[in-house]
């Protein structure tokens, strides 16, 4: 199944909803880092995905806006909202509660969870395919 990834436009109206502006570029203190955690979703190498399924891509998109400080503030609260938006652009639910994902996305932010791997297993277990 082909994964539908967060565009750039998708994600400036992201930041504009989530900061309250009609102007989300002017929260973007780089362009080119967010594009760059954006384009993670998708990377590839000699035809092969690097982040194969939708829980490794989520988890690349989200180490990347985690990690990448595109915005001035409010990094993680993008990380996890673009997240859940590529969740549900692709017909997923969320199974888990505001206090476990704040707890993860502290742990991300603070490498005690640091892998590519390790966000996907956590995402896995708490996102399900509608059906």
């Amino acid at each position: 199944m082909s994964v539908a990834v967060v565009t750039f436009p998708e994600a400036l109206h992201i930041i504009g909803r989530l900061f309250g502006t009609d102007q989300p570029e002017q929260r973007v203190r780089d362009s080119a880092l967010l594009l760059s955690a954006l384009d993670r979703q998708s990377a590839s190498m000699f035809g092969q995905e690097a982040y194969p399924g939708i829980h490794h891509k989520a988890a690349a998109l989200l180490h990347g806006l985690t990690k990448n400080h595109a915005l001035f503030d409010g990094n993680k609260r993008l990380a996890l909202v673009t997240t859940l938006y590529l969740y549900a652009k692709n017909g997923y639910w969320n199974t888990t509660d505001i206090e476990a994902e704040y707890e993860f996305m502290l742990a991300v932010a603070s490498n005690e969870i640091e892998s590519i791997d390790e966000i996907a297993a956590w995402l896995s277990a708490r996102f399900r395919l509608a059906e």
